[in-house]
């Protein structure tokens, strides 16, 4: 059975998510709070603003938006 794009992006999410609990060496949460604020600024559109910068760096757009929905709602979604 194929799988919707919903369910391929929830299935990104999770993947990232895991991701940032296992940061590089010498991250924190502090040091990705720095990275967000120094990504998108302040900015009414941050998720949009995130995805224009990084969208470079990697493999699909579906990636981009759950890697930039990811740190949203870690740090916006309160």
């Amino acid at each position: 059975m194929k799988k919707s794009l919903m369910e391929k992006i929830s299935e990104l999410e999770k993947k990232i998510s895991t991701e940032w609990k296992n940061m590089p060496k010498g991250w924190t949460e502090g040091s990705r709070k720095q990275f967000w604020d120094t990504l998108v600024g302040d900015v009414e559109h941050k998720r949009t603003k995130c995805h224009k910068k990084v969208r470079k760096y990697f493999p699909s757009e579906d990636a981009t938006w759950s890697f930039c929905q990811s740190l949203w709602d870690e740090f916006e979604n309160k």
